[in-house]
């Protein structure tokens, strides 16, 4: 218990770097380029003609939208996810360069020793080990999205996340906890089998520092266009960039209450997985999508209902089992 606290405390006091570091993804800097980029496209649209500052306003910032009782779940889950939930997942997430250390054994037990050459341009390492680890990631992440569609007992927990009615940049943190533990420790077996593996093939010592490289290329998406993928603002990489690019309306098609579009558009800010296993929806010009949520996800729209239903559905199977079994030996 006393650990837990001194985690929920060392999350609040990382607060002033959480807002105003370039790095964090719930920064004021990432999110302004975020507004930013919407205004610009919003602009660009209009091909020249004037905008009032107050239908830009209107445009990027909807009532209907921002005042709506779901993204008051999403700040609620935002302000949990950033201080409050880390403490509950931390010992649960395998840590990357633990994976690392593990995987590189593994790889001297088949191979052999790995042979410091030494004789690659260190700029090539680098270029390589950021390639790798993006790959990695955003492999890690359409898989960890594929089986939580695909696996009935993940549903129920990522359900909260689609339960969302109206998309935010915030809803990015609508993540159930159990969510966060098999994304989190997914990329970290992916992520630190790259890592181990790029230093392996070029014979180069271990470089803790490069481990964070692939999340560079991440965060310069969200910065671009990747905290767009959860909003209204319809902006689509159609034809064939539309298979490498997963641009926001490739996410909000994900999001759709359509049945066309159901199961679709797995991928992070790369379309090339969705594209190679077959779960590819490329969007259209036009936005296609009209609403968002799910069916049956009223149950999960206030924040502490959206905590235990999951487990009360997930659970629900077993429980119906254990009294039918209890019934025929009674």
């Amino acid at each position: 218990m006393e650990q837990f606290f001194s985690h929920i405390l060392e999350s609040i006091q990382k607060t002033p770097a959480i807002l105003l570091s370039p790095h964090s993804l719930l920064s004021i800097p990432c999110l302004l380029s975020t507004v930013l980029v919407a205004a610009g496209f919003y602009m660009w649209r209009r091909g020249g003609r004037p905008l009032r500052m107050r239908a830009l306003w209107r445009g990027l910032f909807p009532r209907r939208i921002w005042a709506s009782p779901s993204t008051r779940t999403d700040i609620y889950y935002a302000l949990a996810n950033t201080f409050l939930l880390p403490a509950v997942v931390a010992g649960a997430i395998l840590a990357r360069d633990r994976v690392d250390v593990w995987a590189t054994f593994q790889l001297e037990e088949v191979f052999g020793p790995m042979v410091q050459q030494g004789s690659a341009p260190p700029a090539l390492v680098l270029t390589v080990m950021i390639v790798a680890l993006y790959l990695a990631y955003e492999l890690a992440y359409w898989l960890d999205h594929y089986l939580c569609h695909k696996i009935p007992f993940l549903w129920q927990f990522h359900r909260v996340h689609h339960s969302a009615t109206v998309l935010t940049p915030l809803t990015n943190w609508r993540m159930h906890p159990v969510d966060t533990i098999v994304f989190f420790n997914i990329v970290a077996l992916f992520m630190g089998f790259a890592h181990a593996g790029v230093n392996y093939a070029f014979g180069v010592p271990r470089a803790d520092g490069l481990l964070a490289g692939g999340s560079v290329v991440v965060l310069v998406a969200f910065y671009l266009f990747a905290h767009l993928q959860h909003s209204h603002v319809w902006m689509a990489a159609h034809g064939k960039l539309g298979r490498v690019v997963a641009s926001p309306a490739h996410h909000q098609v994900h999001h759709s209450t359509k049945p066309e579009h159901f199961d679709r558009n797995f991928g992070h800010t790369l379309s090339l997985f969705d594209w190679a296993f077959g779960t590819l929806y490329v969007p259209s010009k036009r936005c296609e999508v009209r609403s968002v949520g799910l069916a049956d996800g009223a149950e999960l729209q206030g924040f502490f209902a959206s905590l235990w239903r999951p487990f009360q559905r997930a659970f629900g199977g077993f429980g119906h089992v254990f009294h039918a079994r209890r019934a025929l030996n009674g």
